[in-house]
């Protein structure tokens, strides 16, 4: 039995590995079903409604919902779905809804009200702003604050409150750490699961009380989605790190992570530290941790993502050389046109014209 859990442990960390980059969850089920979702996790639905031959849909499941930021602040914020309107229940939503272009992207509360939309794909920074901008409609708070300032501290106005703050995309930690001190069994399935929704970093009372009851919280939750929400915390730890220029909170981070899983803060730290030089333009430092994260964690996306970092910031030649390696590292695992673009991108910067010639001439023999 041991094995098996542990066999078990071992594949959730891989697939988190695998993902490092973060991306959206996006929820298998009826819409319905995510409706019911919805309601429990006090989250409304992001709905990606989408027609299987449609161009704009599939570049936008590709390089945006792909993102680490998109992953991050959607799977925090949002049930999210994906529906073909041409198959299934997707024609009768798409009624519902009037969806007439494709991508829609469509925000639904959880008694199936329409919140906000969008029709036409965005890039990411405009993707982020859309789901800020869906939160703010939906943001409640206001009708607390009256009862807040009156003096009212009651269990229940603290805690609905902090989840009223949680869904309209603001600051909800005081409010949820107030609520927490009226609290002393967490062994509850509601102040678990306020635990789970409130361990938005690592450096918060909720996630270090979350650890404590993790047995149960891995029970309750199953055993990736546990380890995704502490990942997804730490990651904003780590963001924060970047923010005030404090590396001691990426070491915190990982130090808590490790109390849930060793090997996932070890793969968590390496990246946090390849971000936060980055972030901080330390070019020899963000390079040094790159080589080791690539090493022992890298795969054609990492290498394609590193190389386009790298080529594309104004550096010496000595670091495009690097990039130039591990774009052809990800175009040889992996010839995709995208991959191929920033090969060929990286060779003509670096007046590799003779090589540059040879890989348009493989691009258009397999189609690129």
């Amino acid at each position: 039995m041991y094995r098996l859990v542990s066999t078990f442990v071992c594949l959730a960390v891989l697939f988190l590995q695998q993902s490092a980059f973060g991306q959206i969850e996006f929820f298998h089920g009826s819409f319905a079903e995510a409706q019911e979702l919805a309601k429990k996790e006090h989250k409304i639905i992001f709905l990606d409604a989408y027609a299987s031959w449609c161009g704009p849909c599939k570049r936008m499941a590709k390089t945006v919902f792909s993102q680490a930021e998109a992953g991050d602040f959607y799977n925090k914020h949002f049930v999210n779905l994906k529906i073909d309107m041409e198959k299934g229940e997707g024609p009768a939503l798409a009624r519902k809804y009037q969806v007439s272009a494709y991508p829609t992207l469509l925000f639904i509360d959880a008694e199936g009200e329409l919140v906000h939309y969008q029709r036409g794909g965005l890039p990411i920074d405009r993707f982020l702003q859309l789901g800020q901008t869906a939160l703010s409609k939906i943001d409640h708070s206001g009708e607390f604050v009256a009862r807040y300032e009156e003096g009212d501290r009651s269990p229940e106005l603290l805690r609905a409150y902090a989840y009223a703050l949680l869904m309209g995309g603001k600051p909800s930690l005081k409010m949820a750490n107030e609520y927490i001190r009226t609290q002393e069994d967490w062994t509850t399935k509601d102040n678990l699961d306020f635990l789970f929704d409130f361990a938005l970093e690592a450096d918060c009372t909720a996630f270090e009380l979350l650890l404590e009851q993790q047995k149960k919280a891995r029970a309750e939750k199953g055993e990736q989605v546990f380890l995704d929400q502490l990942l997804v915390a730490a990651r904003a730890t780590a963001k924060k790190a970047q923010e005030f220029q404090a590396p001691a909170l990426i070491k915190e981070a990982s130090k808590k992570l490790k109390k849930a899983d060793a090997q996932l803060a070890k793969s968590f730290e390496a990246q946090a530290w390849v971000d936060y030089y980055m972030a901080l333009k330390d070019w020899p430092k963000a390079l040094k941790y790159s080589k080791k994260q690539l090493k022992k964690y890298g795969d054609a996306q990492m290498q394609h993502k590193y190389a386009r970092i790298f080529g594309e910031a104004q550096l010496e030649e000595k670091y495009h050389k690097e990039a130039l390696k591990w774009a052809k590292a990800a175009f040889e695992a992996q010839p995709s046109a995208e991959y191929g673009q920033t090969y060929l991108y990286l060779l003509r910067k670096l007046k590799q014209e003779e090589a540059a010639k040879e890989l348009v001439k493989e691009l258009h023999e397999i189609g690129h």
